[in-house]
């Protein structure tokens, strides 16, 4: 809405002679003279018409009145949408503040969890240190059968899937995340090779890693730490994975999404992500991170395609010899849903590495001669 007193210069308690007067003094003012270009004769015509409207108004005492209860009825509206405005406004800003309390509480509690979950894995021989500040950690997995294979139910299964049957495996330990690029690059100095660890991924699985160097690492590691790790065998990184409960997935049977797991390039990144990204959602039953998707694992075995018609029920190591190992979990390159089941095998020659090939470590508790639990 106009406002006319301020068109005609005057206080909303101005007196009808003092109206009139300043309205015959801008309509002097607003004559252009003979010689005033077009531009300047249209701008006075504009005001002219603006200051005649007001005077139309302010000088007849009944739309005066009516023109001053709709200024008084406006100036409430206007005040209530602001109060509306600052009402929204100071409730986000609550909301905001109630959301950033409850983010900072969950990661103070998430903390402490980590804290008390460290402390716990190290007093029980679970957290190894590579070097000052590098420590890799380690998770139990208790003794106990397991289902091992698919079943003739899931579509997505191959030969060297089946048949499924049940295996009974010793208590060990297994890497809760996948080997690091800063793990690996203390390996590397350690052992004097040139290796320059990638940018800004210290976190991030190491990559391009044959089976014959992941298995090297396990050696050194095993010097370093005073423990004797190795890859975990198919059927020890299978149980980690998916638990006792035969689910296809280390989380369930639900499919896979992107704030499960780290897979399918053209879903996602296109690259790795640093271990645990998808903790605690994509975690298998012991907790472990990543067991599908992000980098494909080397396991100890060999690989046959009919090794599970022959496999013994207990402790399975694999065929004594053969021309590939076995990977497991799926990786994020070109991997779909049937590549990052609990029970989906992969091969590859053991001195070649490829940009999504990594692994974990595994101790067998069974290493333990002198009684104690490892």
């Amino acid at each position: 809405m106009k406002d006319y007193y301020a068109v005609l210069g005057v206080t909303p308690n101005a007196a009808p002679e003092v109206i009139e007067s300043q309205y015959r003094a801008m309509m002097k003012a607003c004559r252009p003279g003979w010689f005033a270009s077009q531009r300047v004769k249209a701008a006075a015509e504009a005001d002219t018409q603006e200051i005649g409207e007001a005077y139309g108004t302010l000088s007849d005492p009944v739309k005066r009145a009516a023109y001053d209860h709709a200024v008084v009825e406006a100036r409430q509206r206007e005040a209530q949408r602001r109060a509306r405005e600052e009402a929204d406004r100071m409730e986000r800003i609550n909301l905001e503040e109630a959301r950033r309390k409850k983010d900072v509480e969950a990661r103070r509690q998430a903390a402490t969890r980590k804290t008390e979950r460290m402390a716990l894995a190290q007093r029980e021989g679970l957290i190894l240190t590579l070097a000052p500040g590098i420590t890799l950690e380690l998770v139990r997995v208790p003794a106990g059968e397991f289902l091992m294979g698919s079943a003739k139910s899931d579509h997505l299964t191959h030969d060297g899937e089946k048949p499924q049957h049940r295996v009974m495996l010793d208590e060990y330990l297994i890497g809760k995340y996948d080997v690091t690029n800063e793990q690996f690059d203390v390996y590397m100095k350690a052992i004097h090779r040139g290796w320059t660890m990638p940018w800004k991924r210290e976190t991030h699985p190491v990559v391009y890693v044959a089976w014959d160097a992941a298995a090297a690492f396990c050696v050194w590691a095993s010097q370093v730490t005073g423990r004797k790790l190795k890859l975990p065998s198919e059927a020890q990184w299978e149980k980690a994975a998916r638990g006792t409960d035969g689910r296809i997935y280390p989380w369930g049977n639900q499919a896979p999404n992107e704030k499960l797991l780290n897979f399918d390039s053209s879903l996602l990144f296109g690259a790795t992500t640093p271990v645990g990204k998808y903790s605690p959602a994509g975690d298998s039953p012991y907790g472990l991170a990543d067991m599908a998707g992000n980098v494909w694992q080397w396991t100890a075995d060999w690989y046959d395609l009919d090794y599970y018609a022959i496999s013994p029920a207990s402790n399975p190591t694999g065929p004594a010899s053969g021309h590939y190992h076995v990977m497991r979990g799926g990786s994020y390159n070109r991997c779909g849903r049937e590549d990052v089941r609990s029970a989906n095998r992969h091969w590859f020659v053991s001195d070649e590495d490829y940009p999504c090939y990594g692994f974990r470590v595994a101790v067998n508790c069974s290493n333990n001669t002198d009684g104690t639990r490892c």
